[in-house]
């Protein structure tokens, strides 16, 4: 069963390679608790609250990272398909 952020299975080669990096680079989606968040919150310890702060962070900046990386590939992608479709530019006589 996939997680609701899952992508779709990839259909073509492009997609293959796409969904192959951001799976190797994507954080592992966690189980899920139906226990309320704050009445969890709530038994931890000062201690465990700031080793699950830092944990957070640590996953933010994971996923900061994989969203940079996964931007910076649609601006090649975009400039290359601009590229391609382009008419260039009338040179001077």
């Amino acid at each position: 069963m996939r997680h609701p952020g899952a992508l779709a299975a990839p259909t073509t080669r492009a997609e293959g390679t796409a969904h192959a990096w951001v799976t190797a680079c994507a954080p592992r989606p966690r189980e899920t608790d139906a226990e309320e968040p704050a009445a969890r919150l709530g038994r931890l310890t000062l201690p465990e609250l700031r080793e699950l702060r830092r944990v957070s962070g640590r996953e933010e900046a994971e996923l900061s990272y994989v969203r940079r990386m996964l931007h910076g590939r649609i601006d090649i992608l975009t400039a290359e398909i601009r590229g391609r479709t382009t008419p260039p530019a009338p040179t001077a006589p």
